[in-house]
């Protein structure tokens, strides 16, 4: 079966990141969700989010060796899904 593959460009988004990611959590399909956060070389990373979330849902962090952008990350974390 595939998944629904989310796409979260994030760059020091570390207070709004958990509140999308428990949104997703909540939803009766979690099981078909895979949820990958494209860290845009913020300095900080994910990892707290990820394994608070890690028994729920399907998440993985890509961490961009240089920031290009929203864009960018949008497009390296498509590619990889």
């Amino acid at each position: 079966m595939k998944k629904i593959d989310i796409v979260i460009p994030a760059f020091k988004a570390q207070d709004t990141i958990d509140r999308t990611i428990a949104s997703i959590a909540i939803q009766s399909i979690v099981k078909d969700i895979q949820v990958t956060i494209v860290n845009d070389k913020d300095g900080i990373g994910y990892s707290k989010v990820i394994k608070r979330y890690k028994d729920i849902v399907d998440i993985q962090e890509i961490v961009l060796k240089k920031n290009g952008g929203p864009g960018v990350a949008r497009q390296i974390g498509t590619s990889k899904t």
